[in-house]
């Protein structure tokens, strides 16, 4: 299937030189590098995200209260020297 992406000029001139030192043709190092891309990814990410927000379901507070009561942890610390 043909598609049509848009590639910042720094990350086309990478790719470039990585197809030059590869042998490879433009398209066969964008096509290897998606096939590494996909195949890193978990098969069932929303699994792997339920699992990562189940890991912070013990807390009672909010972000933004854990955040600044972090914040301040830090800023006492910092104090404190």
């Amino acid at each position: 299937m043909r598609t049509i992406i848009d590639i910042p000029d720094e990350q086309l001139r990478r790719v470039d030189t990585i197809a030059r030192r590869r042998n490879w043709s433009r398209a066969a190092t964008v096509r290897k590098a998606l096939e590494q891309f996909v195949e890193s990814q978990p098969d069932d990410f929303d699994a792997v995200l339920d699992k990562a927000i189940a890991a912070w379901s013990h807390i009672e507070i909010d972000g933004l209260e854990w955040q600044q009561r972090l914040r301040a942890e830090w800023d006492s610390s910092v104090s404190a020297e």
